[in-house]
């Protein structure tokens, strides 16, 4: 997969035609590039190898900033980033990548790259956990690369803590309805227990709206009370007219993204008549 990335980069970035072209191998795990450059992906590497993942994160961020107009050099960052589970660096990498093959006219690019930008990490754990609750997998997945890009780590400005961003009182009260005790706000950076409470509180949103999945995100984000108040607690006909009219910025924003990244889920995973079993984590 990484050497039909490799292809498609080297087809734009490159003049075709060069003997280069023609033996591309794995991409090598030192970005070419300004001494800088090469001393930031030394020290990222050197402090994956301590088991100090934060800081390396922070520094391969630094060097992926740098790398910005460089495929190739993306391209490796990429394969560092997945390799070593950096997830949400990975998939901004792929994002760019994209974004530069566009502007250079580039053809479309492979299935490969569209899927590490769109990503199944711990697919098996929400394919079970979502069937489980007749919740979409596809769904949860678009869910999560809007809501922590599949960072377990992620705490938002708010509070909200790990892979699906549920906040410790939400936390608390699913704990409490699921029978996991003791809880504590640390347990929501565990993937197991942030996609069991998130697949969980997704599905009691879709009961309580008829299975609606539109609304469910709405009230995922702002909340049932919130999405009661904005429908009169009538069904809804017309789902754009509903997303366009959402008086909160913040959750108008979040629905319309979440809904974006399902279909690019649908295009990739989703075959006929059935969903292709998600990679294990």
């Amino acid at each position: 997969e990484w050497k039909e990335i490799g292809l498609w980069v080297r087809g734009w970035h490159r003049p075709s035609g060069s003997e280069e072209d023609a033996a591309i191998a794995q991409p090598s795990l030192t970005p070419a590039g300004p001494s800088a450059e090469e001393k930031l992906a030394r020290r990222g590497a050197a402090l994956l190898r301590l088991g100090w993942r934060d800081r390396a994160l922070t520094t391969y961020q630094m060097l992926r900033d740098q790398l910005r107009d460089d495929p190739e050099a993306l391209l490796t960052l990429a394969h560092t980033a997945s390799e070593a589970g950096l997830y949400a660096l990975a998939l901004s990498c792929a994002e760019r990548l994209i974004a530069l093959g566009a502007k250079a006219g580039a053809a479309e690019p492979p299935k490969a790259l569209r899927r590490l930008a769109y990503p199944t990490y711990y697919g098996r754990l929400v394919q079970a956990e979502a069937e489980g609750n007749a919740v979409d997998p596809l769904l949860f997945l678009a869910l999560i690369r809007q809501e922590s890009r599949f960072d377990p780590q992620a705490v938002s400005y708010a509070g909200a803590t790990g892979l699906a961003q549920v906040m410790p009182e939400t936390g608390k009260w699913i704990a409490s309805r699921l029978g996991v005790e003791p809880f504590s706000t640390r347990l929501l950076g565990r993937p197991i227990v942030s996609v069991r409470f998130g697949v969980w509180y997704l599905a009691q949103a879709l009961e309580l709206f008829d299975r609606d999945w539109i609304l469910a995100l709405a009230a995922y984000n702002a909340g049932p009370g919130s999405v009661r108040r904005w429908t009169g607690g009538q069904a809804v006909a017309d789902h754009d007219l509903f997303i366009e009219t959402i008086p909160y910025a913040q959750t108008r924003d979040y629905v319309r993204r979440v809904y974006e990244h399902y279909r690019r889920y649908e295009e990739l995973y989703r075959r006929p008549h059935a969903l292709e079993k998600l990679p294990a984590d």
